[in-house]
């Protein structure tokens, strides 16, 4: 099943970006697959005036929600972006980054959250990347291209796009509670994201969780996608993008994130994303 799904998912990571919008009576629903390998293709603080739905297919980032909650984010996540909400979405430049994405009407949105599809607190599912909704996706890719009638298409693609958060909602509540090993590597990672000025030791969230090292890092990696070092840094980055874009200065941010000086900060700031801080915020 594993190498069944990887050759479904190279298969389908074309690089064309293949997407339709639909729009009748001001509401607005769309399909579509997209490629990113640059930080201009990042979102921050955007507001959509309609539903989008966001299913990773490849690629790691991090998602900031309307209430300031930052998820980090991986291949089998599906994102919720509300309508009228601001939000963020990073991803990693490592040329990685698939997506399918699909939008709906406000009004539908709306009705699945009065039926309590949508939770609030959970702008993140963690479904997992399964043959079924790929192939759901791209059946609907494939429709876009094969029915002229843009009323016809409007109605199909909202009806798909709730089918597949109905598929994504069964398949999560489907999946096994976690383990002591996950809940002692999920309270690690919120650790890691909570305190920045703090001076954490690896090797010490591994003895509190009763592991080695070297055990703690396997695990870490596994269920997360990074190292926990690695996994800091980039929290830190994603933290800093933020704080460029709310006008702190350099110094303010390298202080505010634990950093000895402001130079330690620009330093790893473009060694992860290839620009100086002062570089990212003149492309905001």
């Amino acid at each position: 099943m594993k190498n069944t799904l990887k050759k479904i998912i190279d298969r389908t990571c074309r690089y064309e970006v293949n997407h339709r919008q639909f729009c009748l009576n001001h509401a607005g629903c769309g399909w579509g697959f997209i490629t990113k390998s640059s930080s201009k293709e990042d979102y921050i603080n955007r507001t959509m005036f309609d539903y989008v739905g966001i299913y990773v297919l490849r690629g790691h980032g991090r998602y900031v929600d309307y209430l300031g909650e930052s998820h980090e984010v991986g291949p089998g996540d599906l994102m919720h972006l509300p309508p009228g909400k601001p939000h963020s979405v990073c991803h990693e430049m490592d040329g990685q980054w698939a997506e399918y994405y699909f939008s709906l009407p406000t009004v539908m949105y709306e009705s699945l959250h009065r039926m309590q599809v949508f939770n609030p607190q959970q702008s993140v599912w963690h479904v997992g990347l399964h043959i079924a909704m790929i192939q759901q996706c791209e059946n609907q890719l494939a429709m876009l291209h094969q029915q002229e009638n843009e009323a016809w298409l409007y109605a199909q693609v909202s009806i798909s796009a709730v089918n597949l958060i109905m598929s994504a909602k069964q398949l999560m509540l489907k999946q096994m509670s976690p383990t002591q090993q996950q809940l002692g590597i999920m309270q690690a990672r919120q650790k890691l994201e909570e305190d920045w000025q703090a001076q954490i030791k690896l090797k010490d969230i591994a003895r509190e969780l009763n592991m080695s090292y070297e055990r703690f890092r396997k695990l870490f990696k596994q269920f997360v996608g990074h190292a926990p070092g690695e996994f800091r840094i980039l929290r830190r980055i994603d933290r800093a993008k933020i704080l460029l874009l709310k006008q702190y200065s350099v110094a303010q941010i390298a202080n505010e994130l634990g950093y000895p000086d402001q130079f330690s900060l620009s330093k790893q700031f473009k060694r992860y994303t290839g620009m100086s801080p002062t570089q990212f915020r003149q492309t905001i």
